[in-house]
Order: C-alpha cells, then structure tokens, then sequence
C-alpha cells in the first residue's frame, strides 16, 4: 500500500468504530447500585390493657386491738390465738364479782331514792293542798317542793349509778369487735389486767383484705390525660391483680377503694388502696406483693417491634418505608412492652412499614427495596410490663 493511502484507511477504521452502537455495563462494572433490600413489619393497631406494676404492702381493713376497761383477774379464755373469730364473739372473761356486787348496791340506791320521791311526792301533795286553803305557810310549801325536787334529782343519780356499774360489769366480758383472725395473747388465764395494761390481743379482718401501693404523680397525671378520665373515673375503671411472693397469680382480683386526695412531696407518690376478697386467707397483714394494674376495658395502641426500635442521644426512633419506598426517621415515645412489640405511646398511628432488619445499611432519604418480614405467631397483648412508681 502506498504511503497516500494510509491516511485514509485510518479514517474508515475510526468511523467504524463510532457507528458500533454502544453495549450497556453490566452492574457492578461501573453502573447504579440497585437499592438495598430491608425487611419491613406493619405497626399494627391492637387492643391492649396497659398493665402498670407496683410493689404493695398487705394489711387488715380493720385491726383492733383489745383491751381490758375494767380491773379484774382474767379467769376464762373462751377463744384461742390463732383462730377466727366472729363480732361479738367471747375472748375474755374477767372475775365479775366486785361488779356484780356494785350493780346491786347501785340498785338498791336507785330503789331507795324512788321510795324517797314518792313519800316527798305525799308531803307536796298533802302541802299543796292545805296551801290551796290557806291553811299552808308558802315556806312549808316551798319545802316541799324543794324536797320532791331534791329526791327527783337523786333518783337520776341512782339511775346513772346503776349504768355505769352496769356497763362495768359488762366490760367483764370481753368481746371481738369484728370478725377477724385473733394474734398472740399477751396475758393468759389468772393474771389482773387493768385499763392500763397493754392490748391483750390484736384482731386482723383478713376477708377482705386491703393492699396499700403508691403511685407516682408522673404516671397518675399520664394516665388521666391518655384517657380523659378523673380521678374517680380511672380508679373505678381499673382492675388490680396480685402476684404472690412465690411467684404465683393470686386467683382474685381487687378494686381500688381509696385514691389520696393528695402528693406525698417527699416522694412524689399518691397513696393508693386496693381491696380483695381473701377466702383463703393467703394474704396476711405485713407482706410485700406485686400488684398489676390495668383497665378493665382495653384500649387501642400502635405495636412496634422491638427489633426495629433504636436509640439517639435525643431519644428512641424508628426507621419507616414510605409510599415511594424511601426511609424516613421517626421519632416514638415507647410504653410497656407486651411479647416482642412495644406499646407506642407517641409518634405511631398505625400502618406505617417500619425496618426490622437492614437498619444498619440505610439512612433517612434513601431509596430502599423493602420485602415483608416472615410471619411470627402473634403474641398475645395481655403480657405483663413496668409501670411508673
């Protein structure tokens, strides 16, 4: 080939190869990375009981303690300690016979005083008469009349002499005043008591029995608000259940019977009681229980997944798929938890797609390609979590 015509085959190759049409790069050879797969969960909107727990205190609606109002020697002892009593039941019997002794003297005033009235009632009459005709000094009247008075006024005086020696022979025979469990006995058979001495017995009413909790004002406060209701409203919607110090449930549930009207401000806590039947008498004054605490009537809430919560200095957020499958951070404020969800008190309506798994590899604003979670069994919403206290 001559040297003329090298120019001009140099020419053709280059056209050539500008004609080709231009193949496109396969990924990863320089192209767009497609967007990263996520795995996304629904929030679901459930009917929950949020359940608040507390540390409670049990004791007796009524505790009395009994003690002698007389001075005697105690001679019988009908009940024993340790069992259960009825109201009006016998638990002492004092020596009576000083008192039974005063109850006659004191009948035998009162009979002496009324003799006294009716003859001072015959000289009055008789004076009043013989005044009528003008055959009565006025003084002589006048005595006479003062001398009714005055025995009148001594029949009263007998008559409250015999109650109170009476009364006082009563208080020989000591009576429960309530239906309850009798304590340890103090003092027994032969020993003087006085109105002095300490309580002989104590008696717990065990059924019903009362459980005494505090409330933070914060959670008093957050629950009024969540629902709307006052005071009285909530504390009558609310169910109390009891968790023994076995661990175990207790088998009846309590309603509350007294919320304070008042702040403890050394606290910060509203004095709660709770009341429960306790015909087993497993619950006894002075032991520590759980109690659980929630409506009677359940309430609609948002559910997260655990899995998809996540922590900031500024607080906890979740990571949410939008309609156009792009993330979006949103900020929550998180309840108890109830299985493997939290309730979301704020931030969530329900079903918004939020990331369970793939958090760590997106960020808010970018496109992602989201798959639905495989489906776990359901787990039930009547779990029980923490409350504010």
């Amino acid at each position: 080939m001559s040297r003329a015509g090298v120019p001009v085959a140099a020419a053709v190759i280059v056209l050539a190869t500008l004609s080709r049409p231009v193949q496109a790069q396969a990924p990863g050879q320089g192209g767009a990375a497609p967007p990263p797969a996520v795995l996304v969960a629904p929030i679901r909107v459930e009917n929950v009981a949020p359940v608040y727990s507390f540390i409670g205190r049990v004791v007796a609606i009524q505790s009395v303690q009994v003690v002698a109002r007389v001075t005697a020697f105690i001679e019988k002892e009908p009940a024993k300690q340790g069992s259960d009593v009825k109201a009006g039941e016998t638990l002492f019997e004092l020596q009576k016979t000083q008192y039974q002794a005063a109850v006659q003297a004191a009948q035998a005033q009162l009979d002496g005083a009324n003799a006294a009235v009716r003859n001072a009632q015959l000289a009055y009459d008789r004076s009043s008469r013989l005044a009528k005709q003008g055959f009565e000094a006025q003084a002589n009247f006048d005595q006479a009349t003062a001398t009714l008075q005055q025995n009148q006024s001594n029949v009263l005086a007998a008559q409250a002499n015999l109650t109170q020696a009476a009364l006082n022979l009563s208080y020989c025979t000591i009576v429960s005043p309530i239906d309850g469990r009798i304590g340890a006995v103090t003092l027994t058979v032969g020993n003087l008591v006085t109105p002095s001495t300490p309580p002989l017995l104590t008696v717990n009413e065990l059924d019903p029995i009362r459980v005494v909790y505090s409330v933070s004002d914060r959670t008093l406060v957050a629950a009024r608000q969540r629902t709307g209701a006052s005071t009285e409203q909530l504390a009558a919607d609310l169910v109390v259940e009891i968790v023994l110090p076995d661990g175990s449930k207790y088998a009846h549930t309590g309603k509350i019977s007294f919320l304070s009207n008042e702040v403890d401000p050394q606290t910060g806590t509203v004095s709660v009681y709770a009341d429960f039947p306790n015909p087993e008498r497993l619950l006894l004054p002075g032991s520590f229980v759980t109690t659980n605490v929630r409506r009677a009537q359940p309430e609609e809430a948002p559910l997260v997944p655990v899995a998809a919560v996540q922590t900031e200095q500024s607080g906890r957020f979740v990571l949410l798929v939008d309609p156009n499958n792009t993330v979006r951070q949103q900020p929550i404020e998180l309840g108890r938890q109830v299985g493997q969800d939290y309730i979301a008190t704020k931030g969530l309506r329900g079903g918004e797609r939020v990331i369970v798994e793939g958090v760590q590899k997106v960020h808010p604003g970018q496109k992602v390609n989201p798959q639905p979670l495989p489906q776990a069994t359901p787990v039930a919403a009547a779990g029980t979590g923490q409350g504010g206290g």
